[in-house]
């Protein structure tokens, strides 16, 4: 009994174990193809972790809407992200407002994107509405 006991946990830890490789691996495949500007590979791979609830990549593809990155930029679908990834979202009363702010300052700044200072301006009005201006978290 106690060695079938101890086989089906290996076996559960194996598996596991494997998930979380696998994820890993999915991520960072991802991450390299956005790195290249290769979006039309990472976007379903992104997607399908972000549906099993994989915060960074909701995050990513909360960017990739907000910055039009092999997508139509759509301000409401990055949102929508956001919020799923909460990052830092503690006290504020948007969960997107953190990302958001940091958008508009991209935006600004022309940093990863063509400098925009209308688009600048709505993510950083939407971040400051949700309850963020800036500043360390």
């Amino acid at each position: 009994m106690r060695r079938k006991l101890v086989m089906v946990v290996a076996a559960i830890v194996l598996l596991i174990g494997g998930a979380i490789a696998a994820v890993s691996s999915t991520f960072d495949s991802a991450v390299m193809a956005m790195k290249g500007g290769r979006y039309e590979t990472a976007r379903p791979k992104l997607e399908w972790l972000a549906t099993a609830g994989h915060a960074r990549a909701q995050h990513l593809l909360g960017e990739m809407y907000a910055y039009g990155w092999g997508v139509t930029r759509d301000r409401e679908e990055a949102v929508r992200w956001f919020r799923r990834a909460a990052y830092r979202a503690e006290g504020l009363k948007d969960p997107a407002a953190y990302a958001a702010y940091y958008v508009g300052q991209n935006f600004s700044q022309g940093f990863g994107v063509q400098q925009d200072s209308t688009e600048a301006a709505w993510w950083v009005k939407f971040a400051k509405d949700g309850g963020y201006s800036g500043g360390p978290r």
